[in-house]
């Protein structure tokens, strides 16, 4: 085998394992919505302030006849690698029934955080 299709095996290699990344990655980052039998985590996106500051949004939607008091979003957190490095919770209030509500909370981590998604809901 000559040096030029050495070369090329690996460069077609490379270009393989690139694409696969790429659809990994994206794949991780298109999933920014959870749905249970009685919840949905919708729109959820990460925002970066002038000032440095990071602030995670979305909305809790309540899919059931009854009012939530409380609920307890588990979001995980990724870095620029989507790899996942901390984790983090938000409580909403008063979700009526059928409605949604806003929320937006500042993610406190030491870490270069780039993505996030919702883990889990926790309900009384």
């Amino acid at each position: 085998m000559t040096k030029t299709h050495v070369n090329a095996g690996r460069v077609s290699v490379l270009l393989i394992l690139g694409v696969l990344i790429s659809i990994l990655f994206v794949s991780c980052e298109s999933e920014v919505s959870l749905t249970t039998d009685r919840v949905k985590v919708s729109e959820v996106a990460l925002e970066e302030l002038p000032g440095g500051a990071r602030i995670l949004t979305g909305y809790l939607e309540n899919l059931s006849d009854e009012e939530i008091l409380i609920a307890q979003i588990q979001f995980s957190l990724f870095d620029a690698d989507n790899r996942g490095v901390d984790s983090m919770g938000i409580v909403v209030r008063s979700v009526p029934a059928g409605g949604r509500v806003f929320f937006r909370e500042a993610v406190q981590s030491d870490f270069d955080i780039r993505g996030v998604r919702p883990k889990s809901v926790l309900l009384p």
